[in-house]
């Protein structure tokens, strides 16, 4: 296994379209999402979830968007508690910190590159009492693209999805002990937004 103790303290994008999305880094016992969607500063539409000390929260900056608009949204995780919390990744990058789903009604339209899966090594990692890891995660408001893509390479990008009203749902990607099923136990209550 590996150590990773040092810390992501510089913004590194990583870019991808389509299925993959794009990912901002930044540095920065029951589970499950803890209530409803709320407003806060200015527009900013934020949900939240909890599991023992660690809490979680995903926001996006409005709940509206124009058709075509890049829709950033925010998975962090805090370390409430007084103790420091060892967790396992599935690689040293915190890249790998969240995965998220984009639903229309029912049906699963988009999944972060997170949720494709990773490199498939096994990473420990730990968060200390009063720290913040976050990850935002971008999608382009298209579907995944129906073969390769790779921006600038070769393929084509996913079509656009119509207006209407789509839901994520985010969950961290990290092993706890005592963690059975995280897209329950580590996630926060989907938030919604529109696309006009």
């Amino acid at each position: 296994m590996q150590t990773r103790r040092s810390f992501v303290t510089s913004a590194a994008r990583l870019v991808a379209t389509g299925a993959l999305g794009m990912i901002m880094i930044a540095g920065s016992g029951c589970g499950g999402g803890s209530g409803s969607q709320t407003t806060d500063a200015p527009n900013r539409v934020v949900t939240r979830g909890r599991y023992g000390a660690l809490a979680f929260t995903l926001s996006v900056a409005k709940a509206t968007f124009a058709a075509g608009e890049e829709i950033p949204f925010v998975f962090t995780i805090t370390n409430t508690g007084s103790t420091t919390i060892s967790y396992s990744v599935t690689d040293v990058s915190d890249y790998y910190l969240a995965g998220a789903i984009i639903l229309q009604g029912e049906t699963s339209i988009w999944k972060s590159g997170t949720l494709l899966g990773g490199p498939g090594s096994i990473a420990e990692d730990s968060i200390d009492p009063g720290e913040t890891r976050s990850v935002t995660i971008i999608w382009d408001q298209r579907r995944p693209p129906t073969g390769v893509y790779i921006p600038g390479v070769v393929g084509e990008p996913g079509e656009w999805v119509s207006p209407g009203v789509y839901t994520i749902r985010a969950h961290a990607l990290i092993g706890l002990r005592g963690v059975t099923d995280r897209e329950t136990q580590l996630t926060v209550d989907p938030l919604q937004v529109t696309i006009q």
